[in-house]
């Protein structure tokens, strides 16, 4: 399970990473236009990692199904349900599309914290905190430095879009 977690984790993480730090150069090559790029890289950044957060979780989830507690899986998207709308509503309301993928990075955060407690709590102890910190958080920690470092030196260096992503 942490063996597959770790390698799991590295190599969704390490795919975000393009998006999130390269979103901008990323972009500018696709789209072809340089401001609806730079207009719509944050909130491609703020999906990207929302979206790899909760990917990890998919193995706590299948651990509470193959130990047959789906009602705790239940639960918890229902929870997760009650909390995403209104978040969703006051962050979009205050922000704009910015803080509606604000809503959806957040409510994976808190789906990670909760969920891996639940998890551990309840299904095994093996999956809880010690988990999140061995498995996900310090191996996503270090996929993400080069890419991080590679997006300050292509901003620093004003290195043209195409090339960015590459270094991504």
């Amino acid at each position: 399970y942490g063996v597959a977690t770790r390698l799991f984790s590295i190599a969704l993480f390490a795919l975000a990473s393009l998006l999130v730090f390269q979103s901008q150069p990323l972009l500018s090559v696709w789209l072809r236009d340089t401001a609806v790029a730079a207009s719509v890289a944050p909130i491609a950044a703020l999906l990207a990692l929302g979206s790899a957060i909760n990917g990890v979780m998919h193995l706590p989830y299948t651990l509470q199904l193959a130990s047959g507690r789906s009602r705790l899986a239940f639960l918890i998207a229902a929870a997760l349900l009650v909390i995403m709308v209104p978040l969703t509503l006051v962050l979009a309301w205050h922000f704009g599309t910015r803080g509606g993928a604000l809503a959806w990075l957040l409510l994976n955060a808190i789906y990670t914290i909760v969920g891996t407690w639940l998890t551990g709590r309840a299904v095994m102890s093996f999956a809880g905190w010690t988990w999140l910190w061995q498995h996900v958080i310090r191996p996503v920690a270090v996929t993400m430095l080069p890419p991080l470092f590679a997006a300050w030196l292509c901003s620093e260096l004003s290195i043209p879009p195409l090339a960015a992503v590459g270094a991504g």
